[in-house]
C-alpha cells in the first residue's frame, strides 16, 4: 500500500514522501518537490512494487529521484 505525505525540511520547504509497505515486503520511501508528482509516482508503481517486489527497477526509481531533486 503507497503514502503520501508530507515532510517539512530545515529550510521551511516542503516535500512529498511516498511510502510503500506491505508485509512481508522490503519498506520502499522517495520523496518529491510536489504533491502532484508524489501521487502519479504513487499511482503508477504501488501496484508493481506491492506485487512483483523482486523485480521492482530500483535503479530505475533513483533515476526518477535524482531527477526531481536536481541532482542527476
Amino acid at each position: 500500500m503507497a503514502s503520501v505525505t508530507p515532510r517539512h525540511n530545515k529550510n521551511g520547504s516542503i516535500s512529498w514522501r511516498v511510502k510503500f509497505r506491505r508485509k512481508g515486503i522490503k519498506t520502499f520511501c522517495t520523496a518529491f518537490t510536489t504533491q502532484e508528482k508524489a501521487i502519479e509516482f504513487a499511482d503508477k508503481y504501488e501496484n508493481k512494487y506491492c506485487l512483483n517486489p523482486d523485480n521492482f527497477n530500483w535503479d530505475h526509481l533513483k533515476q526518477i529521484r535524482l531527477r526531481e531533486f536536481g541532482l542527476d
